[in-house]
Formats: C-alpha cells, structure tokens, sequence
C-alpha cells in the first residue's frame, strides 16, 4: 500500500505536454480563433502545464497559406500576439516536420 501512494505525489521529473492546438489542428485545418488560443494559454499557466505546443513550422511553399490558419506556420509574429514575452514559465513549443519545413529559407 505505500508504494502506491508514492505515485499520488507530485513528482517534478514528470513533465505535461499540451498538444492541443498540434493535434487538434489536423481536424480543423488550424482555423482556431485568436481568443481560443490566447484562452487556451492562460488556462495552460494555470494549470501548470510545462509545455504548450501552438502547432507546426510549415513551409508556406508547400502549404497554400489561405488554407489553413496560423497554427499550421507558427510565425513568431503570430504567437508573440498572442503570448507577449511569455514571461511564465510555460514553454512555447512548435512542430517542425522532416519535410514539410524550410528550416534553411527562415522564417517565411
């Protein structure tokens, strides 16, 4: 019975991952509202989540941009309107997949 409880406590080596905006954009195309991902922001801070994910680094070559909305491209632009500084300590992070992203080109 007291190994049981152990896995009760709160154990810092375990981390969340919020995938949300990732995961969730591949039903709906990314078309998320700003209010929707702001929200969903401050409620990871709140809930203590360590990382956020706001979606993927897509090269706009190889995406038509006026499909999708801006979690499929995740410019920095777009995410600082929503985040600021980000001055919490929920980390930003974004998808970039073999393939589907021009890390060479930056950030287009």
């Amino acid at each position: 019975m007291k190994e049981i409880s152990k896995l009760m406590n709160y154990r810092s080596d375990v981390r969340v991952v919020e995938a949300t905006l990732r995961d969730g954009g591949l039903v709906n195309d990314f078309r998320f509202s700003d209010d929707f991902v702001r929200d969903l922001y401050l409620s990871n801070i709140k809930s203590g989540v360590d990382y956020m994910e706001f979606g993927y680094r897509a090269d706009k070559e190889m995406f038509k941009v006026e499909d999708f909305g801006p979690c499929k491209f995740c410019e920095d632009e777009y995410i600082r309107s929503i985040v600021g500084e980000n001055h919490t300590d929920l980390k930003i992070a974004i998808m970039a997949d073999v393939g589907r992203c021009n890390i060479q080109a930056g950030h287009r």
